[in-house]
């Protein structure tokens, strides 16, 4: 066998090197073209027209599957909110269509609305003048994203609903949903069409009752109709603004919502048990209805009865320990660890069985596991390190959320006085 000479030796070990370093290299470039970090640096470089022609993408083609590209419209989407440059535009980009409010592309855009705030108003109060509905629509889109924050608007919303226009009365209260308090001078524009409105008005109406709550009472009693007459949905949720309303003269609001708990449909159940919790220990009457609700293991609606439990009793171990067995199972995740998060630090009884979830292989059970750490303060102080290792989530959102888990628990406790 013939000897391999010295400088063949070594331009093979040479060779070996350059395609060892190749390897090497495509596979840092694909784990870098596929992380959260490429995301970001693809989305910084991009002008606001090319965020732009991301976001509206989703007009034509609707909401991308979960992977790269759902990724690289939520980074273009959160990247809109970082400028003071063509305000126009970056409001325009962010301005919705209704559809997408509830789901992940609204929670982005309400992130980058609110950076942008009171600086988005101008090209906001342009679009809501405009003859055009969509552009209208969108506009009513943004403002219910702001909330509070958009409170100068609701002159104008309270215009609209009292043009008796379809399309204006819609969007004006689409808008007020998240108003909170801001929203009691439109009380009376909804007193007058509450009863003869659709039921999706009807809905928007009770969406805004539930921020009003208390001073929302002289709509009572026709909230508690609509409950006992309307549609499923409207009903429902009618009942949920009554429970944030509170006791009323001439309305047994406990009574309407603790008959509803044994009701075969699913939705009744929810939402009376909602409404419960908001009632507090107001909702004391209930409170074996709600128990029962909560430990029966059939039951279909044990996230919401133990979240009731706890706001009707001020009990915590007993809820945060039912919210815990239920994080395994998958059908009751979600629901569990959105209800944990409810109770604040009253729910850390249950860390141990949230930690796991942020290794969860579903976006949705990784972000709501961060989001309920971090309500849970500094009492989670012992689960920062795993969520600091979700800083490179290839979610946008994820990412986001585990900003705001992480200042959570590191916020300072309030000083003992001795």
């Amino acid at each position: 066998m013939p000897r391999i000479k010295p400088m063949e030796q070594f331009f093979s070990y040479v060779i070996g090197l350059a395609v060892a370093a190749a390897v090497v290299g495509a596979i840092m470039t694909t784990f870098y073209l596929t992380s959260a970090q490429w995301q970001i640096d693809q989305t910084a470089n991009l002008s606001v027209a090319e965020l732009k022609k991301i976001v509206r993408n989703i007009d034509v083609n609707g909401l991308p599957a979960d992977g790269p590209g759902k990724n690289r419209l939520l980074a273009a989407i959160l990247q809109l909110g970082n400028g003071d440059s063509e305000m126009k535009e970056r409001v325009a980009a962010l301005s919705l269509q209704q559809v997408h409010l509830q789901n992940e592309v609204g929670a982005a855009a309400r992130i980058s609305l609110e950076k942008l705030g009171p600086k988005a108003f101008p090209a906001l109060r342009e679009m809501l003048d405009s003859d055009d509905g969509m552009t209208l629509g969108r506009s009513c889109s943004s403002i219910y994203l702001l909330g509070p924050m958009a409170s100068p608007f609701v002159p104008r919303l309270i215009e609209m609903i009292e043009s008796g226009d379809e399309l204006n009365v819609a969007a004006g209260l689409l808008a007020l949903e998240n108003m909170g308090e801001h929203a009691l001078p439109a009380l009376e524009a909804m007193d007058a069409i509450i009863l003869n409105a659709s039921f999706q008005r009807q809905i928007s109406i009770a969406k805004i009752c539930i921020g009003l709550k208390q001073d929302a009472a002289p709509l009572a009693e026709k909230l508690a109709e609509v409950l006992q007459k309307g549609l499923p949905s409207s009903a429902t949720w009618a009942g949920i603004a009554l429970g944030a309303i509170g006791p009323v003269e001439d309305v047994d609001t406990v009574k309407l919502l603790t008959a509803r708990i044994t009701d075969p449909r699913q939705v009744y159940k929810e939402r009376a048990l909602l409404g419960l919790a908001l009632m507090g220990v107001e909702a004391e009457a209930a409170r074996e209805q709600v128990k029962l609700a909560m430990t029966d293991p059939k039951s279909r609606v044990r996230p919401q009865a133990a979240y009731a439990y706890s706001k009707i009793t001020e009990e915590a171990e007993l809820p945060a320990q039912v919210l815990g067995s239920l994080l395994e199972k998958q059908s009751l995740r979600v629901d569990a660890l959105h209800f944990l998060s409810k109770m604040g630090p009253a729910g850390a009884a249950a860390m141990d069985r949230v930690v796991p979830l942020l290794k969860s292989d579903q976006v949705q059970e990784r972000e709501s596991a961060v989001i309920a750490l971090g309500s849970f303060g500094p009492q989670a102080v012992g689960a920062k390190n795993s969520l600091l290792a979700l800083g490179a989530d290839p979610d946008p959102l994820v990412r986001e959320a585990v900003k705001v888990a992480v200042a959570s628990i590191e916020q300072p406790q309030p000083a003992v006085e001795q």
